[in-house]
């Protein structure tokens, strides 16, 4: 049990219950198990695929995205949140509390037709709140394995799933990008219409009208929004009207009907009686895709690039009542640090080694912002070239190669005085930056692909000639 779980268990018992005949306290009315369960928030992590970090305070936008904004003043801005560069490589670092790097899951996204996964010896954190009481559920994307049963959603420690296993679903067909039906409820395909934000949404209603709340909830809200395809409902689009781009139109439409849907959440939430002691965490996988519309503000790159459009990306906490509001952290703070931070708040551990930090005090303000934090690597590769970084804060090291003659190209920067990576100080701080490039050699070569600094992974980025989509991925699998 953690300081802060014994504080509040404290404060119960204290608060509420009465002396019994022979002068020992016991609870009137609550067993000392759901007095235990008390403790502990029910949780709603909800993701965002591929928002920038620019995009929540666009111009012309706020007026659209009313929730969000309000649980993010409301709670606490994590103003230095880092994700990896694509969606593959954050999620398994937000289920694992690991770097990508050690699962062979950190350069590139799942395709169609890869056989990979994550690896189901691996203890994940669905599965670490399990074990410590809590309901868990997925409600939309997974992208960690979709050709084997066993690197599924169900198989991974959530008691239920309903959503997409593949990186990306048309919004009104619910047919994968690449073909094939790729919409399911626990291992059966769902045949329904409706726009896949509303039915997530309406799902996560669903499940908390029904659950009895004497039991903790872990609801992990994995939106698609605002990932390609770029699709919203006409009604919505017609409000944005008065926006000259077309892009724009349907960028912040698919924004306005994400924000609907945590409304819709939170009033499910209100109605369920539990608001609370319900601990909300929001965050993006990744930076925006730019040329889909999306904004990283003043941060160079975005989504597939390991410069800061591509690492940093708006997140924030909100629990009423315990965590105080109103304030930002700008602490360093990385995506395998969730999976440890919120099994601590659930009063729970994870028993297999892992890379993230248990940040709970951090976010309860208990702690220094500026405390030091290990080093962390990202990476990212395409047909072109592979993209190496290194963050040891406040400093950075970006390494391209190309992967025609194998040209090496590095930068350094501090990033916490020059955020947009403007300024170049490797030439006047080698030691610091061999220092970086050997820690980056380190964790590369925790790859089980055997890489190196200098050596790529190779590029699947084309389908095999001989692979068809499956006409339901849910009844596809092996």
């Amino acid at each position: 049990m953690t300081l802060f779980a014994a504080l509040r268990y404290k404060a119960l018992v204290a608060g509420s219950l009465t002396l019994s005949a022979c002068g020992s306290p016991e609870p009137p009315t609550s067993s000392k198990a759901e007095l235990a369960d008390a403790m502990r928030p029910h949780i709603v992590l909800v993701i965002a695929d591929d928002l920038g970090f620019g995009d929540l305070a666009r111009a012309g936008r706020p007026e659209h995205i009313p929730a969000l904004l309000e649980l993010a003043e409301r709670g606490v801005r994590l103003e230095q949140f880092h994700t990896f560069p694509l969606c593959t490589p954050s999620r398994a670092a937000l289920m694992t509390g690991r770097s990508p790097l050690r699962d062979g899951l950190a350069w590139s996204p799942l395709r169609p037709w890869s056989e990979l996964g994550l690896d189901p010896a691996r203890e994940t954190l669905p599965e670490v709140l399990r074990a410590a009481g809590y309901h868990t559920a997925l409600l939309g994307k997974w992208h960690l394995g979709h050709t084997f049963a066993r690197h599924h959603p169900n198989n991974h420690g959530f008691d239920h799933f309903y959503g997409f296993l593949t990186g990306a679903v048309d919004y009104f067909s619910h047919e994968s990008r690449d073909g094939g039906r790729d919409w399911q409820r626990n291992g059966t395909t769902v045949q329904e219409s409706g726009y896949v934000t509303r039915l997530l949404s309406h799902e996560a209603e669903r499940l908390i009208a029904e659950h009895d709340f004497a039991q903790p909830l872990f609801l992990m809200l994995s939106y698609s929004a605002p990932h390609r395809p770029m699709q919203a409902p006409p009604e919505t689009l017609a409000k944005m009207a008065e926006m000259p781009k077309a892009a724009d139109r349907v960028y912040t439409s698919m924004l306005a009907e994400l924000d609907q849907g945590i409304e819709r959440v939170r009033s499910a939430l209100e109605l369920a009686g539990v608001t609370s002691n319900t601990l909300w965490v929001f965050l993006s996988d990744n930076g925006a895709a730019l040329q889909l519309g999306g904004s990283n503000g003043e941060l160079k790159g975005g989504k597939s690039a390991v410069t800061q459009g591509g690492l940093r990306v708006p997140a924030f906490v909100h629990w009423p009542g315990q965590i105080e509001g109103g304030r930002s952290s700008a602490s360093f703070q990385v995506m395998q640090d969730i999976a440890p931070t919120l099994a601590s708040f659930a009063g729970a551990h994870f028993t297999q080694a892992i890379d993230g930090r248990d940040l709970h005090a951090e976010w309860l303000g208990q702690k220094s912002a500026n405390y030091e934090v290990p080093a962390t690597a990202f990476v990212a590769h395409n047909e072109q070239r592979g993209q190496m970084a290194l963050i040891y804060w406040p400093w950075k090291l970006i390494r391209r190669i190309d992967r025609a003659g194998g040209n090496v190209r590095e930068q350094l920067f501090r990033i916490d005085e020059d955020p947009t990576e403007s300024t170049n100080l490797i030439r006047e701080n080698e030691g610091r930056a061999q220092e970086l490039r050997a820690l980056l050699a380190e964790w590369v070569a925790l790859d089980p692909q055997g890489l190196g600094l200098e050596k790529l992974p190779n590029w699947e980025g084309s389908a095999p000639e001989t692979w068809k989509a499956p006409a339901a991925w849910a009844e596809a699998i092996r």
